[in-house]
């Protein structure tokens, strides 16, 4: 039995699915309110994250997606609107951020959302919506790439391949944090300097030939942790920047890579680890959110906003989130309300 003492409509605006495809796929509908049972929430969504994996799902390049129709969307923010019988963290009307562990039918791409409680956290005194709704999928992807999969200790060194996005920026904060010296790249000047205003140790840029080589150099005897957002595209120059012993955390790919010479990581003995959220165990979730929560709380965990879209836009955001022509520059908004 849900419990509930705001009114809520029995309509919404939401973004719909009915066939995996193209961004145009997503269309823009009025659609019942839907029911949560008592291990879920309602949440009236302020903010919708809009991050690459999303792009996957409705591809259907993902191989794991919600039956047809769906609402896109695995994090954001809002206002709790309902609470089920069981929830005893939450309140109706609390501000929280969210981040859903696996797909659901009714994603953050809407007026209002059904997330699993154990999926939603108050966020601390003094952090805004706008902000809360860029934690999720980016924050959440960091630590568990970092702390739980790479096991990072203070004074390794880390190369983040790609660090001015919405991950790569969330690396980098949590990378500072726990002392280790940071390395990074960017495709765009915009980038360069975002990461230079994030105290990085080195940065880099990883557009056109020979930067590989040139970091090489730099540092020849390679690095502890490698974080990767494009797997298909460097996989294999992250083999020979690995130093002796050394990690490599996927946390994004788009398709295979062919080019992939094994010798390296024979030589160094590098391992290839895979990250992916959903296969975070309760205990690993739960210090994840804690993690994200006392760190935005206490302002060393800073996303950057890159571009807010309408709730009608959000093919626009798919479109422009995986061209970033311009390079990746932090996290995408869907503004849901503008009350």
């Amino acid at each position: 039995m849900a419990v509930s003492s705001k009114v809520v409509p029995k309509t919404m605006q939401a973004i719909i699915v009915k066939a995996l495809g193209e961004p145009d796929v997503m269309k823009i509908a009025t659609i019942p309110l839907p029911d949560i049972d008592s291990h879920q929430v309602l949440v009236r969504v302020e903010y919708a994250g809009v991050n690459p994996v999303d792009t996957y799902i409705r591809s259907g390049a993902f191989g794991k997606v919600p039956a047809l129709p769906f609402t896109p969307g695995k994090d954001g923010s809002g206002v709790v609107y309902k609470i089920g019988s069981s929830i005893n963290h939450l309140k109706v009307g609390d501000q929280v951020w969210f981040c859903a562990a696996v797909g659901t039918p009714h994603g953050s791409y809407a007026e209002f959302a059904v997330v699993q409680g154990t999926d939603t956290w108050v966020l601390p005194k003094g952090v805004g919506l706008q902000i809360g709704a860029a934690l999720g999928v980016p924050y959440l992807t960091a630590y568990r790439a970092l702390l739980v999969k790479g096991k990072c200790r203070s004074g390794q060194i880390v190369f983040i391949h790609g660090g001015s996005g919405a991950v790569g920026q969330a690396c980098v904060q949590i990378a500072k944090k726990e002392g280790l010296r940071v390395v990074a790249t960017a495709g765009s000047d915009t980038g360069e300097e975002i990461l230079r205003g994030l105290k990085v140790d080195g940065v880099f840029s990883h557009r056109g030939k020979g930067y590989v080589d040139y970091i090489r150099d730099k540092f020849p005897e390679g690095f502890d942790l490698i974080v990767e957002m494009r797997a298909d595209l460097n996989l294999s120059s992250d083999c020979v920047l690995a130093g002796r012993n050394g990690r490599i955390l996927v946390v994004g790919n788009r398709g295979p890579t062919h080019t992939l010479n094994a010798r390296h990581i024979m030589l160094t003995e590098v391992s290839i680890i895979g990250v992916a959220l959903m296969a975070s165990t309760k205990a690993e979730w739960e210090a994840g959110a804690a993690y994200v929560s006392k760190g935005v709380g206490e302002g060393w965990l800073a996303p950057r906003i890159s571009k807010e879209y309408p709730l009608e836009d959000a093919p626009q955001a798919h479109i422009d989130i995986i061209e970033a022509t311009e390079g990746a520059t932090g996290k995408l908004l869907l503004k849901i309300y503008d009350d």
